[in-house]
């Protein structure tokens, strides 16, 4: 038994949270997260993000943004994201290697006080860990007439783990599995004699392929060589959106996500286990969902800042078992010479990120539970992102 498939193990609490609970049966009906890969310049600004959209979160933020984005063709080596809670797992598993490597051979009190050692440092704590792999293509009009577009391939993997106590006292892990890939092809139009200010309006095609695992077993049960049996589905959606400069440095955004989507229906379930979790006949529902956001853009000096933006977001407000205060999101950034400062509140917890060239960093936290300071799940976002002007 290797603890490893506990830090490694940690794609679908994602899906555990979204899911709804541990405890699904065969032929449910459950809520998934729609696909985002967010890089950390908008974490680093708390998420606030739909009226600036002016870089590739624009294909999952607003596609109307193409109207502000650079002509380019871009990539980030690996963005990996990464919570303290797989950072206090992974150090205790090399605290803790030996005995871990030799568990089915302690005695049962050694058993019980090493299992006590893991519960009261890293039980009851999701460990959650993703890296991705964004390539996109931004290719804004420069002639009047014509419409902007874009392309973008997004790819991810994540896992999630979390350990409990179990009734036999030995620990319970949920281990979690996501793969997605992701390809989008976006338009937008902009008029600028329609109202007053420059009026954008976007739209997105997209399709997304989803395999995903979770179980839940006890500790013991779980095996270095342990076969991950996934269940996949491929959807179809539209999104939406639209971009108002009501003056040049205020822009109001509005964008409406998984429009006409299919939901996902999971199957491809080679061997049936009755401890996974999600099971082939789920059906992984994927409702319509809005975001409103606000950004002032200021190009004045302020002491040694420049360039600074403000903006507030109203995310996916109503969503099931999501208090109101959730789904507010502010943050700024501004530039200190070639130091992009950025700073924000993500559902009301605080944040802040950097950039250096193509290094971005951001930390940041979002909410696992239904209501603001609840359960914070802080992370380290981190990517190289290359563009080039074409």
């Amino acid at each position: 038994m290797k603890l490893q498939r506990l830090t490694f193990a940690c794609g679908v609490v994602c899906l555990v949270a979204a899911l709804g609970g541990p405890t699904l049966t065969r032929g449910a009906e459950i809520q998934v997260d729609r696909a985002q890969y967010f890089s950390p310049r908008l974490l680093g600004m708390g998420g606030a993000f739909t009226a600036v959209s002016d870089d590739r979160n624009l294909f999952f933020m607003n596609p109307a943004g193409l109207a502000y984005a650079r002509r380019s063709i871009g990539f980030e080596f690996l963005p990996v994201n990464i919570n303290n809670n797989s950072i206090s797992a992974l150090n205790f598993y090399s605290d803790n290697n030996d005995t871990i490597d030799n568990l089915d051979n302690l005695s049962d009190e050694d058993q019980a006080a090493f299992f006590d050692d893991l519960l009261g440092e890293i039980g009851g704590k999701t460990s959650r860990a993703s890296a991705h792999f964004p390539l996109w293509v931004t290719l804004p009009a420069q002639g009047g007439g014509m419409p902007h577009l874009g392309f973008g391939f997004f790819a991810r993997g994540s896992t999630d783990a979390l350990a409990i106590n179990g009734a036999s006292g030995v620990p319970v892990a949920s281990l979690g599995l996501d793969v997605q890939y992701t390809g989008i092809a976006s338009a937008a139009y902009s008029w600028a004699d329609v109202l007053p200010g420059l009026l954008s309006l976007g739209g997105s095609l997209k399709i997304d392929h989803r395999q995903v695992s979770l179980t839940s077993k006890s500790l013991l049960a779980i095996s270095s060589n342990e076969d991950i049996d996934f269940l996949s589905d491929t959807v179809f959606g539209v999104d939406l959106g639209a971009l108002y400069e009501v003056t040049p440095h205020l822009r109001v955004g509005v964008s409406v996500f998984d429009l006409l989507s299919n939901d996902f229906r999971f199957g491809g379930q080679d061997n049936p286990d009755p401890l996974d979790i999600l099971n082939e006949n789920d059906v992984g529902n994927l409702s319509p969902r809005w975001n409103l956001g606000v950004a002032w853009f200021t190009d004045r000096q302020a002491g040694p800042l420049t360039n600074s933006t403000l903006a507030l977001d109203i995310r996916e407000p109503g969503r099931v078992r999501q208090a109101f205060w959730s789904s507010i999101y502010m943050g700024a950034e501004s530039h200190l010479s070639v130091l992009a400062l950025r700073a924000g509140f993500y559902q009301g917890y605080p944040g802040a990120g950097l950039g250096i060239g193509p290094l971005q960093y951001a930390y940041f936290s979002n909410e696992l539970g239904n209501h603001p300071g609840g359960r914070s799940n802080y992370q380290h976002a981190l990517s190289l992102a290359f563009r080039f002007g074409i």
